[in-house]
């Protein structure tokens, strides 16, 4: 996505935080993600403390559940806010391979 494209997202969805464009995929390749959407957190050193899906909405591709019945990525967040270990700090999430990955 260009930077306006980005930018007007995050406006419009209301997002508290920067975003992060990574066209060259170095924070991608460091943090070890693979597909999308897979979301990443950090702590206020910069560490991961998670990696993985958002929630288990699918299991698999074409595979749905009515409703996630994890937040997996809501969890991390608060976990990590709080200064808290994540209980599962890596998933498996479901989705496209990161195209040009290295």
């Amino acid at each position: 996505e260009d930077v306006d494209s980005i930018r007007r997202h995050v406006r419009d969805y209301g997002y508290p935080f920067e975003a992060l464009r990574d066209p060259e995929h170095q924070f991608v390749t460091q943090v070890g993600a693979r597909v999308t959407p897979e979301a990443v957190v950090l702590d206020a050193e910069g560490q991961m403390t998670y990696r993985g899906r958002i929630d288990n909405w699918y299991s698999d591709f074409g595979k749905s559940r009515p409703v996630a019945t994890t937040r997996d990525l809501a969890d991390a967040i608060e976990a990590t806010l709080a200064g808290q270990h994540v209980a599962e700090p890596i998933t498996e999430a479901v989705g496209c391979y990161i195209q040009d990955l290295k």
